[in-house]
């Protein structure tokens, strides 16, 4: 059994992404923003702390105003960018996976150079989606395994 952090801001998706974990006996932590996320993270990496051992994460939702001026400058939007930078700042290791729902934003706009960079980026509503709790499952068996 598996540790997952799950971010999503929309209700729906995020107790779907919930359910479809929890039938596959990981435990999960679920967070609608990027404020809870950064504090579940950073507890993560206290002595005694919960190791995350996956993080399946939307790709946009409200974050702060920290990359203002650049395509991730919108506080209410660039919520993925923030955590990935935070990830990146804690030195956590666990493989992230981005589910997103607006076709083509990540290509066009990619994380600053500051941040991690996710490891695989799903499209919502599409074949690919399909392949995510395969995809989960293969990263929690192997998290060396970058897909």
């Amino acid at each position: 059994m598996a540790h997952v952090l799950v971010v999503d801001d929309d209700d729906m998706v995020r107790n779907m992404q919930v359910l479809l974990l929890q039938v596959a006996k990981h435990e999960v932590t679920a967070c609608e923003d990027y404020d809870t996320a950064r504090d579940v993270l950073r507890a993560s990496v206290q002595p005694g702390g919960k190791k995350i051992d996956l993080i399946v994460t939307d790709g946009e939702y409200p974050g702060d105003t920290r990359f203002k001026g650049t395509p991730h400058g919108g506080d209410s939007t660039n919520g993925s960018a923030c955590l990935m930078q935070e990830v990146s700042a804690l030195q956590i290791k666990a493989p992230v996976i981005m589910v997103t729902g607006n076709k083509g934003f990540f290509d066009n706009n990619p994380f600053p150079p500051e941040c991690r960079q996710p490891d695989r980026i799903f499209q919502k509503a599409s074949d690919e989606q399909r392949m995510l709790p395969r995809r989960i499952n293969e990263l929690i068996a192997n998290p060396q395994l970058r897909l």
